[in-house]
């Protein structure tokens, strides 16, 4: 088999002209598809990425408006526990009685002959009571006039049934606290 060529110079120049012209026309278009394609598939990822990242952002916001509230609501809750320790602090404060003040005083107004068995105190009531043995009936006057004296305490009085005996008695004197004690 014989192959004849029957173009002419022109036609076959002109025919393979238009066979690149053919081949560069459908590459260009196979590049403009594909730029197309990647052009499109990077908007649309672009637009979900910017989506995605104003999402986000929202979230980042809301969080730190809540962890400003949290820290704004922790450090009202902290004042609010430290006001009512130092309510009750000085609850306390104002409560306080120094005792020992008050025994000693009591102490140095017990005179020789008087020996004391028991001194209760009712804090809510404002009362006392002492009991113990005195010697002789003035020696128990005695002692019941020097807690009179006492600024600590007032109304301190010893029944009479216990002024009855004359030694070796047995009593208890009663008072109220004044409130001087309390200041």
């Amino acid at each position: 088999m014989m192959n004849l060529n029957l173009l002419s110079l022109e036609n076959k120049k002109r025919i393979k002209t238009l066979k690149t012209y053919y081949i560069l026309k459908n590459v260009s278009f196979l590049i403009v598809s594909i730029l197309l394609i990647i052009t499109t598939v990077l908007s649309f990822s672009f637009m979900l990425l910017k989506n995605f990242s104003n999402t986000i952002d929202g979230q980042i916001n809301n969080e730190i408006d809540l962890q400003r509230k949290e820290s704004i609501v922790s450090i009202e809750e902290a004042t609010k526990q430290l006001n009512n320790q130092l309510k009750r602090i000085s609850t306390i404060q104002q409560d306080y009685v120094k005792w020992s003040d008050v025994l000693n005083e009591v102490a140095r107004a017990v005179p020789p002959g008087i020996t004391l068995n028991v001194l209760s105190v009712d804090k809510t009531s404002k009362r006392f009571s002492l009991s113990g043995i005195a010697r002789d009936r003035l020696t128990l006057r005695s002692f019941e006039d020097q807690l009179n004296l006492l600024p600590e305490l007032t109304e301190a009085t010893a029944p009479l049934s216990s002024l009855a005996q004359r030694e070796n008695i047995l009593f208890e004197i009663t008072g109220t606290l004044s409130d001087e004690i309390y200041q």
